[in-house]
C-alpha cells in the first residue's frame, strides 16, 4: 500500500501546521474495482452497509475516501481504524482541518462544536493532537489510475475544471 506521506511540522505564528504531499499519484490499475465514498461524517455503519451491498472485498478492491470522515455522525473515532485498513486511500477534507484547529487551540470552540467536533473535545488535549495529525496525514488531491487504465482526479470539494492546473499547483514544492 502506498504511504500517503510523512508528516513535517512547522510553527507559523504560534500555530502548528501539518505539511504533507498535497498531490499524490496512485496506480490502482491492479485492483478489481475502485470504490469511492465521501463525507462519511462518522457514520461508518452506513458506509459498511453500502460496501456490503456492493460486495466490497478489501483484498481485491480499493476504497477511496474523499474527506470529511469525522464530525456529526455517531462514531468519528472509527476514522482512525478506517484510514489504517489495507487498500484504503483518502484525501483530506475541511472537517479534518477543523480537527487540526481544535487540536492546536486556534478553533473558535462554539464554531467547532457547531461543525460537529464535540467528539474531539471528549479527548484529552494530547490525544486531540495525535488524532488531528493522523487525520491530516493525507493529500488534498489524488490522481488515480483505474483498473480500466484511465487517470481520474479526486478531491474533497469542488476544483477548477482544468485538472492539469490543479496538479501543477499542488505538485509545486
Amino acid at each position: 500500500m502506498l504511504s500517503q506521506g510523512s508528516l513535517r511540522h512547522e510553527i507559523r505564528k504560534g500555530r502548528s501546521v501539518v505539511l504533507q504531499p498535497a498531490f499524490v499519484h496512485v496506480d490502482m490499475s491492479h485492483f478489481r474495482r475502485v470504490l469511492v465514498a465521501g463525507d462519511v461524517h462518522g457514520s461508518f455503519h452506513l458506509l459498511e452497509e453500502q460496501l456490503a451491498a456492493l460486495q466490497y472485498n478489501p483484498a481485491s478492491d480499493a476504497l477511496v475516501l474523499l474527506g470529511d470522515l469525522i464530525d456529526r455522525g455517531i462514531n468519528s473515532n472509527a476514522a482512525l481504524e478506517w484510514i489504517d485498513k489495507p487498500n484504503v486511500f483518502r484525501v483530506r477534507g475541511n472537517h479534518e482541518e477543523i480537527a487540526a484547529m481544535v487540536a492546536d487551540g486556534t478553533a473558535d470552540k462554539k464554531w467547532a462544536l457547531k461543525s460537529g467536533a464535540s467528539w474531539l473535545y471528549e479527548h484529552e488535549p494530547d490525544e486531540r493532537k495525535r488524532i488531528a495529525v493522523r487525520l491530516n496525514d493525507a493529500p488534498c488531491a489524488l490522481q488515480v489510475r483505474t483498473p480500466g487504465g484511465r487517470d481520474v482526479g479526486m478531491t474533497h470539494a469542488d476544483c477548477p475544471s482544468e485538472w492539469a492546473w490543479v496538479r501543477e499547483v499542488l505538485e509545486q514544492p
